[in-house]
């Protein structure tokens, strides 16, 4: 999204407007916004007495704002081993109605806590990848494959 155009253009455009300049068109021409925009400030000034763009927010207030964060973080020292319905509960019983996931987005994203008990190592490059009786993939049989070495798909050449 654009940044919003700057306060004293508005305010010069709605004063042209309503010092009767022009139609809402002709007066957006002259200060090249549309004339959409112009008739929102317009709206904005008469009811308001500004011009200046709302407040942009973004997205919905958080439910769990910093003293609800370190709260859930408290009861994670105290008994590290619980469940997020666990942690869910106890936050109920404190007021703050949440989801679980947003429990888990809290541990996560906001406390960088995670629920591993340790953090995993990168797979042994030397490890087999399957199982040593494991059937073949294919639906044919050993006996049947013919083995490239004796097969050629070229044609011999002829001798004229």
């Amino acid at each position: 999204m654009p940044a919003p155009l700057p306060d004293e253009l508005r305010q010069r455009a709605v004063d042209a407007y309503l010092r009767g300049e022009g139609s809402y068109k002709e007066v957006a021409e002259r200060f090249q916004v549309s004339h959409g925009s112009l008739e929102d400030w317009v709206r904005r000034y008469k009811r308001t007495g500004k011009v200046s763009a709302k407040e942009w927010k973004r997205g919905p207030t958080p439910r769990m704002d910093e003293e609800k964060q370190q709260a859930l973080k408290r009861m994670v020292e105290v008994k590290n081993d619980s469940t997020l319905s666990e942690l869910r509960s106890q936050l109920k019983k404190e007021g703050v109605e949440v989801s679980i996931a947003t429990v888990c987005r809290t541990l996560l994203y906001k406390l960088r806590l995670t629920r591993k008990k340790k953090t995993s190592t990168p797979a042994n490059g030397t490890a087999p990848t399957t199982k040593k009786n494991a059937k073949p993939s294919s639906r044919r049989s050993k006996t049947s494959r013919v083995k490239s070495s004796t097969f050629s798909t070229k044609r011999a050449p002829t001798s004229a």
